[in-house]
C-alpha cells in the first residue's frame, strides 16, 4: 500500500492532506491525486469518486496593512491636492517623494484603530498632511498648504 503526505505551501494558501492508497499519482499543476484500490484521506474537504481524489488549496486573502490603506484613501481621494501641492515638474524633477501613515496615540479609551495622520514629503519637506478615517473612508487635510508651498 503506498502512502502519501504532501504539503504544498503557496504565497497566500495552503494544502495539508495525507491519503493511503494501493496506488497513488499526484499532479503538481492541478493538485489532483489519482488514488486507486482502497483509499483513506485525512483532507475533509478531499472528494474521493472512482478512485480520484481532488484537493484545492483554500483561497485565503491577504488583509492590507490598515497603515497602506490610509495611504491609498489619501491617494485615491486627494489626486487634484497632490497634484497641485507637487507643481507642474513632477514629470522631470529628482526630488525624492515620501508617503508616511502613522496613528497619532494607541487605541485606549479613544478607539484610534482606523485613525491615521498621513503626511506627504518632497524631498524631505513636509509637502501636506491629512487626518484619515479608515473605517468610515474620510479624508481631512490637516495642514493645508498652498500650491507648490513646499
Amino acid at each position: 500500500m503506498d502512502y502519501f503526505q504532501k504539503t504544498e505551501q503557496k504565497q497566500d494558501s495552503a494544502i495539508q492532506m495525507q491519503i493511503q492508497a494501493d496506488k497513488l499519482d499526484y499532479n503538481k499543476e492541478t493538485q489532483e491525486i489519482t488514488a486507486s484500490g482502497n483509499i483513506a484521506s485525512t483532507k475533509n474537504d478531499a472528494t474521493i469518486t472512482s478512485g480520484k481524489v481532488v484537493a484545492k488549496p483554500e483561497e485565503k486573502k491577504v488583509e492590507q496593512s490598515p497603515h497602506a490603506e490610509a495611504i491609498q484613501l489619501v491617494m485615491t481621494t486627494q489626486m487634484d491636492e497632490i497634484r497641485k501641492i507637487d507643481g507642474n515638474d513632477w514629470l522631470f524633477d529628482v526630488k525624492a517623494r515620501g508617503w508616511e501613515a502613522k496613528r497619532l496615540f494607541y487605541p485606549g479609551l479613544i478607539d484610534s484603530t482606523h485613525t491615521f495622520q498621513v503626511t506627504y514629503r518632497i524631498d524631505g519637506q513636509l509637502a501636506q498632511s491629512w487626518m484619515v478615517d479608515t473605517r468610515k473612508k474620510t479624508v481631512e487635510i490637516e495642514k493645508a498648504k498652498t500650491a507648490g508651498g513646499k
